[in-house]
């Protein structure tokens, strides 16, 4: 897999203060989100179910390369969705883009071992504030096919 894969949209920011955690408006029908997990041992995300009352989601930040964002978002999508019957595990590429079409994205790029939209700000974002990334992933449960190809 390349070393910085555009499979999330990336949004720097520019804040007086680097903040420990972003609140992050949301559609109220686009759940679950990954967010940064506030709790700094385990992995690097977390499930977030619903909104706040704001109608938003917090996430926290981390020093970390995309790569590990991405990694962890891919093992835990795979893993909810084997639980939740999301189908986001595919033997062949075929199989991925005729179920990525199914739900609507028609553009699609494979990255690996992974099939995404080509458009990244379909899965999700990571906003950048100097050197801390805030993970918000709105689409995990149609904007990710993992592939097992041999």
């Amino acid at each position: 897999m390349k070393k910085n894969p555009r499979i999330l949209e990336i949004v720097k920011l520019t804040l007086p203060k680097k903040p420990v955690f972003l609140e992050v408006p949301v559609p109220e029908k686009s759940f679950p989100y990954l967010v940064g997990n506030p709790l700094k041992e385990g992995p690097i995300l977390k499930w977030v179910e619903k909104p706040t009352t704001r109608k938003s989601v917090m996430s926290w930040g981390y020093e970390c390369e995309m790569q590990d964002i991405i990694s962890c978002m891919t093992e835990m999508i795979k893993m909810r969705g084997a639980q939740e019957n999301w189908d986001v595990i595919h033997i062949s590429l075929e199989q991925a883009v005729n179920r990525m079409k199914k739900v609507g994205i028609e553009d699609t790029q494979q990255i690996g071992q992974l099939l995404v939209p080509k458009d990244p700000s379909l899965l999700g974002s990571v906003l950048v504030v100097g050197n801390l990334k805030f993970p918000v992933i709105h689409n995990p449960s149609r904007g990710l096919c993992s592939l097992d190809l041999k």
